[in-house]
Formats: structure tokens, sequence, C-alpha cells
């Protein structure tokens, strides 16, 4: 009778809960069982885990991250119930930190305000990290920071525009004048390639079996290789620029190639949410997490897979601005060798390498808002045509598979530039 009487006001207590309480629920629900004992203690212990493991990968709690429903809704412009529960309860600023979109104090660097976060050591954090290096840092070559420091060493014209003016990055002069010294010793190298040229002209050497070293051939090459030497930083400052910004601006350029499609729809507000985004497909799944530990680890696990293929596509776009900065530096030593008698395919090789650079961020920057604007159509679609809980379940689960897949067509892009371009290797026969 007392055990008949406890089972009875555990269903109430639970019936009666707020269903925005998920980890109390879910405890609460090994409740409705009849195993006592260790069985019972089992269940916690296992139920323990999965929530100490969700706050562990994101620094917050099931239930705290479940009471930012609203807030997430309501900055995206959602409004009425859906079959996703609203929640609310959590602090907004706490809310700003777990989507990303916490603004930092007056003058901090984008590591201040992710050293500020609770998540900061978690893998969330660190998927944050990558992701504000790749949207908010600019690329240390600039055109504009070249021309200046140029004008200002012209007399008469210096004093007017060498005034000192803030490009956004401390790493700017020093890449300029790494590149100085690159470019310097290109020229000295130019010397020797000269007296190199001189020499196999006067003896006629043949480079291949039809073509014989002249003046008129060699000349044209070093021509062409002393003006990109002179002007390699402001061409590879210039495709730097516009590779990263097209990767910056993928949300934008995305959202207007869906401009008809989002305009009636509350997908609209997704353009430009930022970070709100994983979080707005992520929460609805809350409403399977009271049905035990089981889900949340399932989710739990797609958050992780989610993480890590965001990390390494930001890695991959990171490894890609590297990788034009040290073109853009080692490029006046490309085109003195480029200009030695043989090289014919130097010019067009440093150029291709920058083109393939400037293709892949924007289609690594383009893929991911595609996706996510087609899963959340998805969602839309599902949610408002379907009855029955295979249509929304299918609805939460299937958008997170296709962004996933967008990411991995993001990471495998730079290869598939190469194949396009035909820059890659060579495969051995």
């Amino acid at each position: 009778m007392i055990f008949s009487l406890m089972f009875l006001l555990g269903i109430n207590k639970v019936l009666a809960a707020d269903p925005c309480l998920v980890e109390q629920n879910m405890f609460d629900k090994n409740l409705l069982s009849d195993i006592i004992g260790i069985p019972l203690t089992t269940k916690d212990f296992v139920t323990s885990v999965a929530t100490s493991a969700y706050s562990t990968v994101s620094g917050y709690g099931v239930t705290e991250t479940v009471g930012c429903s609203q807030y997430v809704f309501n900055t995206l412009g959602v409004e009425g119930e859906s079959q996703f529960t609203q929640c609310g309860g959590t602090a907004d600023q706490t809310c700003q930190e777990i989507t990303n979109t916490l603004p930092g104090p007056t003058g901090s660097t984008w590591l201040d305000k992710q050293y500020a976060n609770r998540s900061s050591g978690t893998l969330l954090g660190l998927a944050y990290m990558a992701e504000d290096f790749t949207h908010n840092e600019p690329l240390p070559a600039n055109l504009a920071f070249y021309v200046n420091d140029t004008i200002s060493r012209i007399p008469i014209i210096n004093k007017t525009y060498a005034a000192q003016v803030d490009y956004g990055h401390s790493l700017l002069n020093s890449i300029l004048n790494a590149w100085k010294v690159f470019r310097n010793l290109a020229y000295a190298a130019m010397a020797l390639i000269l007296l190199y040229t001189g020499i196999i002209i006067i003896l006629r050497r043949k480079i291949n079996s039809q073509l014989v070293v002249s003046v008129q051939y060699a000349l044209p090459r070093i021509v062409i290789a002393i003006i990109l030497i002179t002007f390699s930083y402001p061409i590879g400052a210039t495709l730097g620029s516009l590779g990263w910004t097209l990767f910056k601006s993928n949300w934008a350029i995305a959202g207007s190639m869906f401009v008809d499609t989002l305009r009636d729809t509350d997908a609209a507000a997704f353009v430009d949410a930022g970070s709100l985004k994983m979080w707005a497909l992520l929460i609805p799944l809350h409403v399977l997490v009271a049905n035990g530990p089981l889900f949340l680890l399932v989710i739990l696990l797609v958050i992780i897979i989610y993480l890590v293929a965001g990390l390494i596509y930001n890695f991959k776009a990171i490894i890609l601005y590297l990788k034009i900065v040290f073109s853009i530096l080692t490029a006046p030593i490309e085109f003195a060798l480029a200009a030695v008698p043989g090289n014919d395919d130097k010019f067009k090789g440093w150029f291709l390498r920058m083109f393939k650079y400037v293709i892949t961020l924007f289609g690594m920057g383009i893929i991911v808002p595609l996706g996510t604007i087609i899963a959340i159509l998805v969602i839309e679609g599902y949610s408002t045509e379907l009855a029955g809980n295979g249509g929304v379940l299918f609805a939460m689960v299937a958008p997170v598979f296709i962004i996933l897949y967008c990411f991995g067509i993001g990471i495998g892009m730079e290869k598939r530039v190469e194949e396009f371009l035909g820059t890659g290797q060579q495969k051995r026969r």
C-alpha cells in the first residue's frame, strides 16, 4: 500500500512537473520504476553521468541550457508557441555566454572575451575560440597599409598621408617588414640570376629539345619578375583580403541567395544570428531528454560531433589564413626563381595557389550557411506540416546531420578545389 501510494505520488509529481526542468524530470522519472535499492541507484548513477558529461563538454547544465530556449527564439524573432516548448528562466547573460553572443568589455580582444566565459576550457569553449578567431581576426596583410607606408616615404606628400591609422591588426607592420626582407633578398638573387642567364645565352644552352635561351626569351621574364617582386605584397594582400572577406561574409551571401524563400518565413531571422543557430537546432531536442539518460547521451554525442566538426572546420580556415600570409612573404623569392630559364610554371603556380586559397575560403564559408538554412527550412516544414512523433523527431534530428554533412564538405573543400584547378599532386602509377 505504501509503495503504491509512493508510485502514484511519483506519477503525479512527474506529470505536474515543469517540462523545462529537464534534469529534475530525468531523476524523477526514475521514481516511476518499480525497482529499488541497487538497481535504482544504478539508474540514478547513469543519469548523473549523462548530465555531468553534458556540463563537462559545454560548461553549463542541461536545464540551464534549455532555459535559454525562450531567449534564443526571441532573439531569432520566432513568435508564438510551436511543437518545441519554449523555456525560460536562465539569465540573459548566461544565455549570451552559451550562444557566444556576449559582448566583451570595451577594448577587450576575442581571447579576453573567451576567458571570461564559463565555457572556457571546455570543448564548447575551444570551438567558440576558433570561431571567434576566424570571424573577428583581420588578415595581417593590408593593401591600404602598404599604400600608406609607401606614400609616407615620398617627399613633400608624406606629411599629409603618413598619419597613424588603426588598421585593426598589430602584426601588419611586422608582416610588411618581413616581406621587405624577402623582397630585398629577391632583388639580390636577381643579380645572380641575370649573371646565370647571360652565361647560358652566350653558351646558347638549350633548356629543352626545342628551345634555346635567348635575349628575346629571357628579358621579358626578368622584367615581369622584377615587377611582380616589387608589387607582390599588394597583389597578395588584395587576394588574401578578398578570400578572408568572402569567408567572413558567408551568412550575408547565403541569405541573399535564399532571400525569396526566407522572406515569408521565420527562418529569415537566422541569417545573421551567429552561434544561435546551433542552439536553435539542438535546444528543442530536450523534449526527448526527459525520457531518460540514453537520449541525453545521444544528443551529447551529436553536440560533440558538431563541435569537433566545427573546430576542424575553423582550424582548416586558420591554416589557409596562415598559408596566405606565408605565400605573401615568400612571393618575392618565388618570382625571382621564376626568372630562371626553364622555370616556366613558377609565375602561374603562385597565382594558382593564391586563387585556390581564395576559392577554398569562399567555398568553406558558404557551404555551412547554405546547409544551415536548408536545415532550418526542413525543421519548419516538418514541424508545421507533419503530425505525429515520427515527423517531429525527424524534423529535430535530420537538420543536425544536414549541417554535419556540410561541415564535412567544407573540411574537404581544399582538395576539391585542387582537383577543379588541376593543382593537386599527381598520383604515382
